[in-house]
């Protein structure tokens, strides 16, 4: 740890992507074969383990544009680049998805499809795209940077609690600003971390039991939604920290966790439709089995739409696709 440079490096990044979306695919998972489970405490942990993965998509995401800014100008071509790795693919299965169930288009329903709004995750991570944008065009002093996007992400974050959005729509957004941050005051802040790693490292771990401790004591609590907001927003940034310091024990092990996190963005996109699709279509009547075919079927499909955009996009003269978050 002592040698460290970097938070993340890109092998990292795409690690911490494929643990990201196992996470998030157990989150759903654990939600069809809950009655399975027999612990409550168990079923709830891994229930949550979504939101912690969506965190780490959130901070790899804000970390990677923060230091893309550093070697390129935010402009246009920019935000292309980052708008063609999420975008373009949410928009190609979430529009075959629509077709394939054959639902109708309304004015409603195409501008919902156009905003991610029935993949919350989309529609968060394109807010926080364009804030960026925009943040970084106007603005050329780190620190002002940081406080507008942060006050910008605080804002659309209570916004969504005052909705009254789920609470996994807005606990997780400052994920993302905590990444910008690592990135443009990375020199001093590994200095630091480095320093005093050990006690890092404790203080976080023993930060993290708390974080278990409050959510396993108020599953079975009634909490308005808006009052979930500043702790979920507190266990986010603790778990956040937690993972980008345990980062750099991973070191290069761990291809297969790499080559998910390649394909992160079109297992998020799928597993879901999947799963319905082969229970419906299927005719398995055993669920366990059909669990495994779903993920089967996730797996090898995700993997062929990333060959293709991949390929299409190199074909096109516009450099292979990079990490997909």
């Amino acid at each position: 740890m002592r040698d460290r440079k970097v938070f993340l490096t890109k092998e990292m990044s795409l690690l911490w992507r494929g643990i990201a979306v196992i996470m998030v695919v157990a989150s759903h998972y654990i939600v069809w074969y809950g009655d399975l489970v027999t612990r409550e405490p168990l079923r709830y942990a891994v229930s949550r383990l979504g939101i912690y993965g969506v965190d780490i998509f959130f901070v790899v995401s804000g970390y990677g544009l923060a230091k893309a800014s550093a070697k390129r100008p935010v402009g246009w071509g920019f935000i292309k680049g980052r708008l063609q790795n999420t975008y373009v693919p949410y928009l190609l299965l979430a529009g075959l998805m629509r077709l394939w169930e054959g639902e109708a288009w309304t004015r409603k329903s195409f501008f919902r499809f156009l905003t991610g709004y029935d993949f919350w995750f989309i529609q968060n991570i394109l807010v926080f795209y364009f804030a960026f944008f925009v943040v970084f065009r106007l603005l050329h002093k780190n620190y002002l940077r940081l406080l507008a996007l942060a006050a910008i992400v605080l804002l659309y974050s209570y916004r969504l609690a005052v909705m009254d959005r789920a609470s996994f729509w807005f606990v997780s957004n400052l994920a993302f600003v905590i990444g910008v941050a690592l990135a443009l005051y990375e020199t001093h802040l590994i200095r630091v971390m480095n320093a005093a790693w050990p006690v890092w490292i404790l203080i976080l771990t023993g930060l993290m039991a708390w974080v278990a401790k409050s959510g396993m004591d108020i599953r079975f609590t009634p909490v308005e939604n808006y009052d979930k907001m500043i702790p979920g927003m507190a266990a986010s940034v603790i778990w956040t920290l937690f993972a980008v310091q345990a980062a750099g024990k991973f070191g290069g092990r761990f291809i297969w966790l790499r080559f998910l996190g390649k394909i992160s963005l079109e297992l998020y996109l799928l597993h879901t439709f999947l799963y319905f699709e082969t229970v419906r279509l299927s005719g398995i009547q055993n669920r366990l089995l059909q669990g495994a075919v779903a993920l089967a079927a996730t797996g090898v499909l995700s993997w062929g739409v990333h060959i293709l955009l991949s390929g299409f996009w190199k074909r096109a003269g516009k450099g292979g696709r990079t990490a997909p978050l």
